[in-house]
């Protein structure tokens, strides 16, 4: 008798995100799609969100071997998150065109089939592509701001009905879940806020994701030794975080380096689990999120084959996890509330990150170390 169920949980939220692999596609071919100089700071670290945006279009959605045609064993139990670059077209990058971020309108550049649509008909064109593969559907990367020339102006009143507008076009197309991002406004209470409410008010299936936007590592440089590398030392973020994670359907703890990114995540979540109000996604630390009632936000790929964005990363061969935790969610999907319990011991990993061992450009050179409880639990007591 197999114990798990053939059915979806509703309540399971999990999705695959499409930025890493993005990001591997990019590397796999910069040196014959971008100028020689470009391609050697895409490698370094400085320059890959850019590549990394090109990768993403119809034909690496759909096409042979595609992002879409991967986890078939579970994918009806996520969503397919389009990243940052679905609704821009190639060459737009936040550096020189950030008031072009924020449309909502996907890219008849990058997805042709959808060319002469509406917004809310290029938007179903491709959610009913990815669902007819066996998926939830496509959720979408939104940027935290309007797509403007005045995208820095202050969030007010006359910002609602463009929100309104870009709610309503999912609610027709049937996109079920946004992944609210960085933005003009992404430290800006009152946009997120007021973005889930009216979310709750017109298309209450829609999940909309909020996250305080932060570097990889916890507080390398905090000057109390105590809380060096660790996610307490970011005073700053978790009052923000606080008041984020009230109202959020879902808190995303962010992106992390993955060659240090169990204690980064255990101690992220250790947090935010106090604090939030809905549910918490721990993104691409899949055992972690199973064992926690946490969201799970996959990132890695069958289409990363053997590279790799962090030194001794072994991710990409580990695809195995992805189903074996989403196939647990079936039984105990993701929870909100309840108690929760950590170790008084803190235990610590650290890395000396080497010129090119990762993506994020400003560690080389330098030594990391990124502490956690020993022991996190809900619903359970724990010994300190």
């Amino acid at each position: 008798m197999n114990f798990i169920p053939n059915q979806q949980n509703e309540k399971c939220l999990a999705y695959w995100c499409s930025w890493h692999t993005q990001n591997i596609v990019a590397l796999m071919d910069c040196e014959s799609r971008f100028p020689p100089e470009f391609a050697a700071s895409m490698k370094a670290g400085d320059a890959g969100a850019r590549g990394a945006r090109m990768m993403l279009n119809e034909e690496l959605l759909f096409g042979d071997g595609g992002y879409a045609h991967q986890y078939e064993a579970v994918r009806n139990d996520m969503y397919l998150m389009l990243d940052d670059g679905w609704d821009v077209d190639y060459g737009i990058n936040p550096d020189a065109n950030k008031a072009c971020f924020g449309s909502l309108e996907m890219s008849e550049q990058r997805f042709p089939s959808t060319k002469g649509k509406t917004p809310a008909e290029r938007l179903k064109i491709i959610n009913e592509r990815v669902k007819a593969l066996g998926w939830k559907g496509i959720g979408i990367w939104v940027a935290a701001q309007r797509s403007a020339e005045d995208y820095q102006a202050p969030f007010s009143e006359k910002d609602i009905p463009y929100w309104k507008e870009r709610i309503l076009w999912s609610r027709e197309a049937g996109v079920e879940y946004w992944k609210v991002d960085w933005g003009a406004l992404d430290g800006n209470q009152l946009f997120r806020r007021t973005l889930t409410e009216l979310g709750h008010d017109l298309y209450p299936e829609l999940t909309i994701e909020h996250a305080v936007c932060m570097g990889p590592l916890n507080s390398c440089s905090h000057d109390d030794p105590a809380l060096q590398g660790r996610y307490p030392g970011e005073t700053g973020i978790i009052n923000l975080a606080r008041d984020t994670a009230s109202y959020s359907d879902v808190f995303r703890s962010y992106d992390v380096l993955n060659a240090l990114a169990i204690p980064t995540t255990l101690d992220r979540v250790s947090i935010l689990l106090t604090l939030a109000k809905g549910y918490v996604n721990g993104e691409d630390e899949c055992y972690i999120n199973a064992a926690l009632g946490c969201a799970i936000g996959v990132m890695r790929s069958k289409c990363c084959g053997d590279l790799v964005l962090d030194d001794g990363d072994t991710r990409a061969r580990r695809l195995d996890e992805v189903t074996a935790s989403i196939r647990w969610q079936r039984i105990a999907p993701p929870f909100i509330g309840t108690t929760l319990a950590c170790s008084q011991e803190i235990l610590f990993d650290g890395r000396f990150f080497e010129h090119g061992s990762t993506w994020c450009g400003w560690i080389f050179g330098h030594e990391a170390h990124q502490g956690a409880p020993a022991v996190i639990a809900r619903n359970l007591a724990v010994e300190s």
